[in-house]
């Protein structure tokens, strides 16, 4: 979305487990890739997530360092997602799912934004990088 502005409906996460039917309690996965608020976010509702397993997250801008150690506090082990990994997990999508791996291809290159495979494959930053740290907290079962 390079040069462009967007709009997006935003809620609490206690409103949308609401909209949903449930209690925060009651949530055991969650993704949460929020564009640099998960440091605002997750330290305001973690201790409500009490029946919460897994957390699949990116953290922006250095906020892995207050966010590891919180995950960490609460009984939470940290395994980064590497380039990879996720290279092979995006080939391991297109392999089980090709009509909608090429769907989402047609789309992307229409919309004049596609810049390449290789291009797209170059810039993935996850396995360095300290302004995107994507990875998965998973709780240690004791």
């Amino acid at each position: 979305f390079k040069g462009r502005s967007f709009k997006a409906n935003a809620d609490t996460l206690e409103n949308i487990a609401k909209l949903a039917g449930i209690t925060l309690d009651k949530v055991t996965f969650l993704k949460m890739d929020i564009e640099g608020a998960e440091c605002t976010v997750l330290p305001s509702v973690i201790d409500k997530l009490t029946g919460l397993k897994t957390l699949s997250i990116e953290m922006h801008n250095g906020c892995h360092r207050k966010i590891i150690p919180l995950m960490q506090d609460r009984g939470f082990s940290f395994h980064r997602i590497t380039r990879v990994e996720y290279l092979f997990n995006s080939l391991k999508a297109i392999v089980k799912g090709p009509p909608s791996a090429y769907k989402i291809y047609k789309e992307y290159k229409k919309s004049g934004e596609f810049p390449g495979f290789s291009k797209v494959a170059k810039g993935i930053e996850i396995s360095s990088s300290e302004s995107l740290v994507v990875g998965t907290f998973s709780k240690i079962e004791t």
